[in-house]
């Protein structure tokens, strides 16, 4: 396993205990709409940053998961069908995380 092999396991290790970490701590303590809202719009900005430069399909979903979190954090928990995409949206890019880090573990 190659050094930038190496690192980009251990970053996909970190976010993946991350995002399982707002889950449980926001469930805990009745907050996981807005950690789930917050930790949305900072991996759609961080994501967007790195594939800045590769897939404008990829860059698309995550400037509409960006705007969605966006707009849920100001508007709070007044609909439902925003809470059901921030979820869905959460999903989404921890079922991405799996996948890129099994990826990374079974190539080579």
């Amino acid at each position: 396993m190659t050094k930038s092999d190496q690192w980009v396991l251990i970053t996909l290790s970190l976010l993946l205990l991350l995002h399982l970490s707002v889950c449980l701590l926001g469930y805990l303590n009745n907050k996981l709409f807005a950690a789930t809202s917050f930790l949305n719009l900072l991996a759609a900005l961080l994501l967007t940053a790195y594939w800045a430069v590769r897939e404008m399909t990829v860059l698309g979903i995550e400037v509409t998961i960006f705007i969605t979190a966006v707009y849920a954090m100001a508007s709070g928990i007044k609909y439902k069908w925003i809470i059901t995409i921030q979820y869905i949206f959460f999903g989404v890019h921890l079922l991405v995380l799996v996948i890129a880090m099994l990826l990374c573990l079974l190539s080579k």
